[in-house]
């Protein structure tokens, strides 16, 4: 009596996408037609570059002649968090209070009208506040994957007249692993 072979898959990696690096899905097979049917990869978008104007040379203090500290933006909500000057010609009997903490205000999760995905968080420009949040692009439609219909008929062993097993294909690697026939004693 002939035994069917057992059919092992050899491990694919799936490796990382030349373009944005992100780990690409493992390749996957029809089990009925051995067609490839791997999710498409999509890129996620980056943000814009982005150069920040030339900042005008930052004045002194009238008082100690100290510069006075460069502007600073929130980088989640762009709001200005430039740092107070702490004058070094002050009396030492002033007490010189904490900048008071920077809370970024709650903002509503969006979500794309047309795919319905979460919209990219907010992002700013910590020299200049500006807006450089990246660009939300929509991930294309994926159709359904169908295979063919076999249009061969069912056929019968030659020597037993069983109906012979259908043709099956490996979902992880496509090869093809129909279970042999096995005439019975």
């Amino acid at each position: 009596m002939i035994q069917p072979a057992e059919h092992h898959c050899i491990p694919r990696g799936a490796g990382t996408c030349p373009g944005c690096g992100e780990p690409l899905a493992p390749p996957a097979y029809c089990e009925s037609c051995g067609a490839d049917i791997t999710p498409r990869h999509v890129c996620p978008p980056h943000p814009l570059p982005h150069v920040c104007a030339p900042v005008p040379p930052l004045g002194r203090c009238l008082a100690c002649g100290d510069p006075l500290p460069a502007p600073r933006f929130c980088p989640t909500c762009g709001a200005d968090i430039t740092p107070a000057h702490r004058c070094s010609a002050a009396p030492p009997t002033t007490v010189h209070r904490a900048a008071p903490a920077h809370v970024c205000p709650a903002l509503p999760l969006e979500r794309c009208p047309d795919c319905g995905e979460l919209m990219p968080a907010l992002h700013f420009c910590e020299g200049c506040g500006m807006n450089i949040t990246p660009a939300h692009v929509c991930r294309p439609a994926v159709d359904p994957h169908v295979c063919p219909p076999h249009l061969v008929m069912p056929h019968r062993c030659a020597r037993c007249g069983e109906l012979m097993p259908a043709p099956r294909v490996c979902a992880a690697c496509g090869a093809e692993v129909t279970p042999e026939h096995v005439c019975p004693a």
